[in-house]
């Protein structure tokens, strides 16, 4: 149980990240 909520915090901090980066780019253009 540990290791898969482990799994879905990853991948929503790289989801987050993603949307940071498109929303900067967005912004910037």
């Amino acid at each position: 149980m540990a290791l898969s909520l482990g799994v879905i915090g990853g991948a929503i901090d790289i989801i987050y990240i993603f949307m940071v980066l498109r929303c900067e780019r967005v912004l910037c253009a």
